[in-house]
């Protein structure tokens, strides 16, 4: 059931963000579906898992995981309020400086519901693969194996995605584009070399969004 899932998974996606990004790289004229609707893959994870196990003894078992509560319900109310608290700090320090406060482009009601609807998406996809796919991948290929291999599909299975972003190119003109995977991976190296006191890598910085 594990195979099945993934290609459901992968075919639900890809039926979406595919012909948005063959519109948007101007492969193809038409526009198929507009780019909006490539926020409906967040919940495409969760609905693979549900077909997979209908009718099974294994449906129990995935929405046990799936609405599991292994922390106090008080630390999901800071992991959904911290980043708010966070930025609205940020904001209040640039107006204690006398800066000009950014234009959020959208009012708070706009940006809550926004926030809500992130955070069903974002039950959507875990439902699908921490809660349904990791569990079963654990058992055969230990911890390292199962969250490297899902980390590498979840990142394919993203890819299309990318490509279907209606504001590329994301670099100033004159530079090459570079994956924001290897902007991680910089950053990362970054950070070895600062604990061990070595040169820091400096070839890419604000310019490049400029």
């Amino acid at each position: 059931m594990l195979v099945r899932f993934f290609v459901i998974a992968f075919a639900l996606c890809w039926l979406i963000t595919i012909p948005i990004a063959l519109h948007v790289q101007g492969l193809i004229e038409t526009a198929l579906l507009p780019p909006r609707a490539q926020w409906l893959i967040g919940v495409v994870p969760i609905i693979a898992a549900a077909w997979v196990t209908r009718g099974s003894a294994d449906r129990s078992t995935w929405l046990e995981d799936a609405l599991r509560t292994s922390v106090s319900p008080m630390w999901y109310v800071i992991a959904a309020l911290l980043p708010w608290a966070m930025l609205g700090g940020a904001l209040g320090v640039r107006m204690l400086l006398g800066k000009e406060l950014p234009h959020l482009g959208a009012d708070p009601a706009t940006l809550a519901i926004f926030g809500v609807l992130w955070l069903v998406l974002a039950f959507g996809e875990e439902a699908g693969w921490r809660a349904y796919a990791l569990p079963r991948m654990l058992s055969v290929r230990g911890f390292l194996g199962a969250a490297t291999l899902l980390g590498v599909l979840w990142c394919v299975w993203h890819y299309p995605k990318m490509l279907s972003n209606p504001y590329l190119p994301m670099h100033a003109e004159g530079l090459y584009p570079e994956h924001d995977l290897f902007i991680q991976l910089m950053k990362l190296k970054n950070t070895l070399r600062h604990m061990r006191g070595e040169e820091l890598i400096t070839h890419l910085g604000r310019e490049y969004y400029d």
